[in-house]
């Protein structure tokens, strides 16, 4: 009887691992392959699920069809979403009006100090000794290309605005539609699948919605503390508009990987070349805290956001990342949320608690 036990218990073992491995497998090839060419759908569902609560309040109180809640909630988070962006890009333009004023005066400053840099790097490199002046030349090659890099990845992404814009487009009217008729899609979906599995299904789902609210509402906070944190540093230092720099910071923290950096960096090499070495160097520091206290917390407030572990979290950000690139900052996340769903709902039946029949 124990060795029959055994062998169960050993074949619900494997059966358990095989079909953890084929949904990880299934999930990897979506969003590898299928994901790039639903974006625009994608985008919308995961919209669809934000303003749910949104539209359900409005019918409720107003008793409106749902039709007309839904399209009275996307058009009001439309108007704000254009709102923030054009305040965002109106400040964007007076700095830019400023800078553009103080530029002649500026510009030839730093084109003094980065002379002098230049002549004393250059001398201080030839009393070097031969293979460290070669590693640090290999550096600087190194650094050019980066530069040259990132110059021909803003030029890439100026190309596609016109994609983007479409797929901006197709989001919003796919939107309307997926949370229109949410409960008619999900009752299709629903009947494609056996009867024994729709309420497991059903939970699934619930699951996966409420992750899903989790994930958006954390990632609102880690740019609220990014925001506040530039805010409050940049005021220490007596920085002109420091709250819509701040508030452009939180939004640049937004895009994965790169984020804040694509205004701090350029912003330390201006300072630093217009001779203000030590603000150069306050904007440094400022940009390493940030990112230091972002990557100490995100971990803790996603995890608690979306019910996994920050360990997990940690997980399945790093392998987002190897796997999808800077995408997998989200995609990765969102893999982590549906296995959850899945394994929690039972549809795939990780490890259960008795023999198999």
């Amino acid at each position: 009887m124990g060795k029959v036990g055994s062998e169960l218990s050993v074949r619900d073992f494997a059966r358990s691992w095989a079909y953890l491995g084929l949904a990880l497998l299934v999930m990897f090839l979506a969003a590898r392959y299928l994901l790039p060419y639903v974006l625009p759908f994608a985008i919308a569902a995961a919209l669809a699920v934000i303003i749910e609560p949104a539209i359900s309040q409005v019918e409720r109180r107003f008793r409106v069809s749902r039709g007309t809640a839904t399209g009275l909630v996307l058009s009001v988070v439309l108007v704000l979403a254009l709102y923030v962006l054009y305040l965002a890009v109106a400040a964007l333009v007076t700095e830019l009006v400023e800078l553009y004023s103080q530029l002649p005066r500026d510009y030839a400053a730093a084109l003094r100090r980065s002379d002098e840099l230049l002549r004393l790097f250059g001398e201080t490199v030839q009393t070097l000794p031969d293979p460290l002046r070669t590693s640090l030349e290999g550096y600087v090659a190194s650094l050019y290309q980066g530069l040259a890099g990132l110059v021909a990845g803003l030029v890439d992404g100026l190309r596609r605005v016109p994609r983007l814009l479409t797929v901006f487009l197709v989001s919003v009217v796919a939107t309307y539609f997926m949370a229109r008729d949410r409960r008619e899609i999900n009752r299709f979906l629903l009947n494609l699948l056996p009867h024994s599995w729709r309420g497991r299904a059903r939970r699934a789902n619930t699951d996966v919605l409420r992750s899903v609210l989790g994930l958006v509402n954390a990632q609102l906070m880690l740019v609220g503390i990014t925001a506040v944190l530039t805010v409050i540093a940049l005021r220490l230092a007596g920085v002109s508009y420091a709250v819509v720099i701040g508030l452009v910071v939180g939004v640049l923290d937004l895009l994965p990987v790169v984020g804040p950096a694509l205004l701090f960096i350029p912003w330390v090499a201006y300072a630093a070349l217009s001779g203000r070495v030590l603000f150069a160097l306050y904007l440094t520091l400022v940009y390493g805290a940030m990112v230091t206290v972002r990557s100490a917390v995100e971990p803790r407030i996603v995890g608690e956001r979306i019910g996994l572990h920050p360990l997990a979290t940690m997980l399945s950000l790093y392998l987002g990342i190897q796997f999808f690139g800077v995408n997998g900052v989200v995609i990765g996340p969102l893999v982590a949320i549906v296995l959850k769903a899945l394994v929690r709902s039972e549809l795939v039946p990780i490890f259960p608690d008795g023999p198999s029949r």
